[in-house]
């Protein structure tokens, strides 16, 4: 049902930009195009986050050992390929035509893994393997589960500060990212939740966004 409802907002979404004037859209109307793909970007990540382990274990059937005892940087850049193969697989999943996601996953992350020259040493028990270090950043994987997530999602670090803004400006984020678990809403309907007008809901957004990314600029990576 969430591949289902991926899809059906995604061609509403297309339809909505269709419609669109070239030469003056409606903010409205790109708005809801926006929110539409917002949800769309949650849903496909709740279907890539069963998938994970699949990932993980493809790669690692190709590599014939722990994908740990890579190099940090070239093990992040494995799992993130992988993920955004996977991911690519999600997007072109037809729900209608039957059959489970797993499949076209898999196929998706072996092909990409065959494509891969590396091959890991398997762990030699009673011997030390390296590690992903404490400290080494690897790219949030819900950045990859939609193409235009790191353009119209939240900062996945954002969760980490919303304690630390005002009452305000964290119930805008929650509302308009579904940072709270609910769906995202239009600029329209956060105006409504707000009391207030869609003008100045549009500036608390501009307000609450800025100040989170402050807010995560001084926390660091």
């Amino acid at each position: 049902m969430r591949a289902l409802a991926a899809m059906m907002l995604t061609r509403r979404a297309g339809r909505g930009v269709e419609r669109l004037s070239k030469a003056s859209p409606p903010a409205s109307a790109l708005d809801a195009i926006e929110t539409d793909l917002r949800l769309v970007s949650i849903l496909r990540q709740l279907l890539l986050s069963a998938r994970v382990p699949l990932v993980l274990s493809t790669i690692e059937a190709r590599l014939g050992g722990t994908i740990d005892t890579l190099p940090p940087d070239r093990a992040a850049h494995l799992i993130a390929g992988g993920i955004r193969a996977a991911a690519g697989a999600i997007a072109r999943f037809e729900p209608t035509h039957g059959g489970r996601l797993a499949a076209p996953v898999g196929l998706a992350v072996t092909r990409f893994a065959a494509r891969q020259a590396d091959v890991a040493q398997p762990t030699v028990p009673g011997k030390a393997s390296r590690r992903i270090a404490p400290g080494y950043t690897v790219a949030a994987w819900t950045t990859l589960a939609a193409e235009w997530e790191q353009r119209l999602g939240p900062d996945p670090r954002w969760d980490a500060v919303l304690h630390r803004l005002g009452q305000r400006q964290r119930r805008v984020l929650e509302l308009r990212f579904a940072l709270s678990g609910r769906h995202p809403v239009t600029r329209t309907r956060l105006a409504e939740e707000l009391g207030t007008t869609t003008i100045h809901a549009a500036r608390f957004e501009r307000q609450a966004v800025r100040e989170a990314r402050a807010l995560t600029r001084d926390r660091g990576p």
